[in-house]
Formats: structure tokens, sequence, C-alpha cells
């Protein structure tokens, strides 16, 4: 294709023929402008955040249900509880002895005796 070039130089008019050969991309834009309201934009984060939990359930579904390789992701997710103490919060075991074995696997654990030195005497901090 063949476009000009014009341009002036010392109050004369010049023009520059170029033949350009290759793809040309035309990219037209087009819109209309508005005022930024709070309302829809906080309708459109909401109604993406609640897709992006519909898209959550329905990858545990199809995972979890129809793919072959099923049986693996349900082992996967979902943890088996053998004894009511695993069941315990994590801020009791924290603070509890432990025992002496847990669903058969672990071995015996020790007390670990600084674990509740934070509620004896210690060094004050900022007097």
């Amino acid at each position: 294709f063949r476009y000009a070039r014009y341009y002036k130089q010392n109050n004369i008019d010049y023009r520059t023929l170029i033949k350009a050969y290759g793809i040309r991309f035309d990219v037209v834009v087009s819109g209309r402008a508005g005022k930024f309201n709070i309302i829809p934009t906080t309708m459109n984060i909401g109604s993406g955040l609640a897709l992006l939990g519909v898209a959550t359930i329905l990858c545990d579904i199809v995972v979890l249900y129809v793919l072959k390789k099923k049986y693996f992701y349900q082992e996967k997710k979902y943890m088996m509880v053998d004894d009511d103490d695993d069941l315990r919060p994590l801020t009791f075991q924290l603070f509890a002895k432990p025992a002496k074995k847990m669903s058969g696997k672990y071995e015996e654990l020790e007390e670990d005796p600084t674990i509740n030195q934070h509620r004896g005497a210690g060094p004050k901090y900022g007097s």
C-alpha cells in the first residue's frame, strides 16, 4: 500500500510518497465515557468473588467424583481421623502433655521443659 507524509519546511509544503510492503493492521477504538460510581463497582467485585467460590466447588466436584483418579484426589483432600485426641484444638495441644502414641504411627514424644517458660518469672521487657 502507499501513503503520503506531509510536512512544512521554510514555509514550503512538501510531500513524501511511501510505498510499503507487508500486512497493515488498523486498530479502531471506540467507546462511551461515564462517571465512576461505587455501587456498580462493589456489585461487580462481589459477583466476581462469588464466581470464584462457585468455581472452587465445581472443580472439587469434577476432581472428586468424575475423573478416573478420583480416589487419589479423595485420599489427598480428606484426612482420616482414628482417635479423638487428634481432634483437640491446636492451642490446647501446644500446652498439654503429649500423648504416648498418636494413631499408632508416631514414636513416643518427650515433653519440652521450655514450653511454659513464658508464664513464670522471666526478663521483663519495656521497664
